[in-house]
């Protein structure tokens, strides 16, 4: 296989996930689940535990699969911090904090 035809294989299969992701993030009930995921994944948030190291790096953690749904879906900076917003403001909302803060 040729540099190239590995390169057209490598963006159909991006291609290929992303429609998958985006297909399962559909509808109402979809948004509302990646907003929470995004949530939990801490997005928006200062990872740093003063003093625990092994926090922060769980933090750092939980928000890098938070940037790599942001990144497969080419989610714009704009459009994740209304999703943000939209979950503080959502009254039907669990508000757990699943950060490591201890």
């Amino acid at each position: 296989m040729s540099r190239l035809d590995d390169l057209k294989q490598k963006i159909a299969d991006a291609l290929w996930v992303r429609d998958r992701y985006a297909k399962v993030f559909a509808g109402d009930d979809g948004q509302w689940v990646l907003n929470d995921i995004l949530r939990r994944a801490g997005i928006g948030a200062d990872p740093y535990v003063p003093g625990v190291e092994s926090g922060t790096l769980y933090n750092v953690g939980r928000q890098s699969m938070g940037a790599t749904i942001i990144k497969i879906l080419n989610l714009s900076e704009v459009d994740v911090r209304r999703r943000i917003l939209e979950q503080q403001d959502d009254t039907n909302f669990n508000q757990e904090d699943t950060s490591y803060d201890r």
